[in-house]
């Protein structure tokens, strides 16, 4: 992503959803569908071609619009069983792009303090396209650049409460980090939150044995395409390794979901055709 522009991997993900929503609304419904439309539309200045868009995911990653809608309808399903606890009571987004979760999620939870944390670019396009539709007070936007600032000094003076439990959700970031910033990543996080029931959830890229970090369906143009934006996959890690991994910077493991777990809970099984090497994980932060 370049510093003046709003995220190109966001708008793309934006316009994709608000298609999947008129062709698949069991995993985007119409509500979603209206808020990716409305971000995509500000952001891109036009309107969504549907041919371009699936000529754009047949040459670079078959499968992938699918399943950007199941992780999204995952995250969503799980934010809400944590809500719906009565535990959380404060929700930060990290790098939210044009995702309309907490957008949706501040109306229903009022008592809930929500808080978006991404690019000016990315975050001012999105603002303004809420601004047309309209949000609560409980829903704060903090323009931040995570390459400069760490996840804590943006929450500084904003009203959230390290106290209170949190759950922070980081949707389809850990893959543009590399190992250095990946850790100072995770330990930002676990600085942030002093309350025992607060959670990470995260998505994290798959690394095959041979050290590649990619879709399994991704074609050479999807390659260049990141490399193009700005925005390169970096980090990724195996599935066995990752107790490990959150255990040495103190969170434990709660619950993975595989691109298996995905199409057996929200398709019914069957084999349809999904980009599959990213994994959605569910940690809880374990206090010093």
């Amino acid at each position: 992503m370049y510093d003046d522009k709003p995220s190109a991997t966001a708008l793309l993900i934006a316009r994709s959803q608000a298609l999947l929503s008129e062709t698949l609304p069991s995993v985007v419904d119409a509500e979603r569908g209206q808020y990716y439309r409305a971000f995509a539309e500000e952001a891109g200045k036009g309107k969504i071609s549907r041919p371009w868009l699936k000529f754009v995911e047949r040459c670079s990653v078959p499968g992938i619009f699918l399943h950007y809608g199941l992780r999204k309808l995952c995250i969503e399903k799980t934010a809400r069983e944590l809500l719906d606890s009565g535990r959380e009571r404060q929700v930060v987004v990290i790098a939210a792009g044009f995702d309309p979760l907490a957008a949706i999620l501040h109306k229903q939870y009022p008592d809930t303090s929500f808080y978006e944390l991404d690019h000016p670019a990315t975050q001012a396009c999105k603002k303004s396209a809420l601004e047309k539709i309209g949000h609560g007070s409980n829903l704060r936007f903090v323009p931040v650049d995570l390459t400069q600032n760490s996840v804590e000094e943006a929450l500084h003076e904003t009203g959230f409460a390290p106290n209170k439990p949190t759950l922070f959700i980081a949707e389809g970031i850990t893959m543009y980090l590399d190992a250095r910033q990946i850790d100072r990543f995770f330990r930002q996080i676990h600085s942030c939150g002093y309350n025992p029931e607060s959670y990470l959830l995260f998505t994290y890229m798959l690394k095959t044995f041979l050290g590649s970090i990619q879709f399994d369906t991704a074609t050479w143009v999807a390659d260049a395409w990141l490399d193009l934006k700005n925005e390169k996959f970096k980090w990724g890690i195996e599935p066995e390794a990752l107790p490990e991994f959150l255990a040495a910077r103190h969170y434990r493991l709660v619950r993975q979901f595989t691109a298996a777990d995905l199409t057996a809970r929200y398709l019914g099984g069957g084999k349809p055709k999904l980009a599959r090497g990213e994994n959605i994980c569910l940690a809880k932060l374990v206090t010093l």
